[in-house]
């Protein structure tokens, strides 16, 4: 019995021994495949003349530009009746603002009104 428990006890460490040496060389593999991807992904945005860092930078738009390209207007958006009639229309907050400090927020809020009537 004691032979056998030997045997065991030889046959884990040997065991350990080759997941050891396996998971070294798997490792190295993916590191290598990793940074040669890398490599081949650099390469091909050199060659069609994307810098990743200037794409990252900048959102784009819906219109297929990035922000920095969009002229710097304001773009007025009607506020008041709309599809449904002037009940559509939110009244200003209470707390005696009239308004003119909300009034991005205002703009974006009927914009999204109105994206949602034409769905």
């Amino acid at each position: 019995m004691t032979e056998f428990e030997k045997e065991s006890a030889t046959m884990d460490m040997k065991e350990e021994m080759m997941s050891d040496a396996v998971d070294d060389v798997m490792d190295d593999e993916l590191e290598d495949e990793e940074e040669e991807g890398d490599k081949i992904l650099n390469q091909v945005l050199d060659e069609i003349g994307v810098g990743l860092q200037q794409d990252l930078q900048l959102p784009p738009t819906a219109l297929g530009t990035t922000a920095s390209q969009l002229p710097n207007q304001r773009q007025m958006v009607a506020i008041g009746e709309g599809a449904d009639g002037p009940a559509s229309h939110k009244p200003p907050p209470p707390g005696g603002e009239g308004g003119s400090g909300n009034s991005d927020e205002d703009a974006l809020q009927a914009r999204l009104d109105a994206l949602k009537k034409g769905f």
